[in-house]
């Protein structure tokens, strides 16, 4: 049994056409915290008659609204002081502590606290880092070890409700870089972000996607919102035999300026560069 008060924290999820994988999830949030509240944001064709459980509160939406404005109705309607964003392939385990996650939120004064994806049938990756826009391309550093000021995270984290509120996510990012946009919103009123590795979801890559149209008048949006022409990942990775920066173009496919390749040699020392 959970330990959480339930007045404390409400889930969130914004589902199309995903009714399988989205009962799954809740079931399984249900079998290790079957008190606490979640609030469904639904823009499939055709409204779910299956979530009759008292504490659920399902919203059926449109579905050309897109992904932000599904989050941001479900986030108005959250009334405690923490929410939880879940994606609806997610599954609750024994090693998905909550408990642990709103321990650390409340005692280090967090805003935002994520933990780690567990990618079943597909790759692991880490995720959290830093996003810097230097001249006209937003970069992504990845799990430098050497940096603990993180300032991006996966979806799977417990917020503050109240400051998330202030801005929330931008409604015209409809199908496509929402993330981007919010962790720079985050970034820019200097809300106080952390990951935690020991807790963990399994994600699931379900052979049906969620069904969301892929926007590119959406891209085309954050690029002049931010002033951006490009956005990069720059990986960290260590093996037992090698050790290697990954450099991964994430929308326009294009080498990095010289004087970054340097910054990137001077700060991290010789490590070898690898282009994706």
């Amino acid at each position: 049994m959970t330990l959480i008060n339930p007045n404390n924290i409400t889930a969130i999820v914004a589902t199309h056409e995903r009714e399988f994988s989205l009962s799954k999830m809740i079931n399984s949030f249900k079998y290790y915290y079957p008190d606490l509240k979640i609030i469904v944001a639904d823009s499939s064709k055709q409204k779910s008659n299956k979530f009759k459980d008292k504490l659920i509160t399902y919203i059926h939406m449109d579905s050309c609204l897109g992904i932000s404005l599904q989050r941001n109705t479900a986030l108005q309607e959250v009334k405690t002081p923490h929410f939880l964003l879940l994606d609806d392939d997610y599954i609750f385990t024994e090693n998905t502590n909550l408990e642990m996650m709103i321990l650390n939120l409340i005692d280090w004064n967090y805003d935002i606290i994520g933990w780690k994806l567990n990618n079943i049938g597909s790759q692991n990756y880490d995720f959290h880092g830093t996003y810097d826009i230097i001249w006209d391309v937003l970069y992504h550093l990845i799990n430098f070890p050497w940096n603990d000021n993180i300032q991006v995270i996966f979806n799977f984290f417990i917020w503050n409700t109240f400051k998330i509120k202030a801005f929330g996510w931008d409604n015209n990012l409809r199908f496509a870089r929402e993330h981007d946009d919010f962790f720079i919103n985050a970034k820019d009123n200097f809300l106080k972000i952390w990951y935690l590795d020991n807790a963990i979801i399994d994600h699931y890559s379900y052979k049906k996607y969620h069904g969301w149209k892929k926007s590119e008048g959406c891209v085309k949006y954050f690029l002049n919102k931010r002033n951006i022409k490009n956005k990069v990942e720059i990986r960290y990775i260590k093996t037992p035999f090698l050790e290697y920066i990954s450099y991964h173009n994430c929308i326009i496919n294009s080498l990095p300026p010289s004087f970054i390749i340097e910054k990137i040699r001077k700060e991290l020392w010789d490590i070898k560069i690898i282009y994706n």
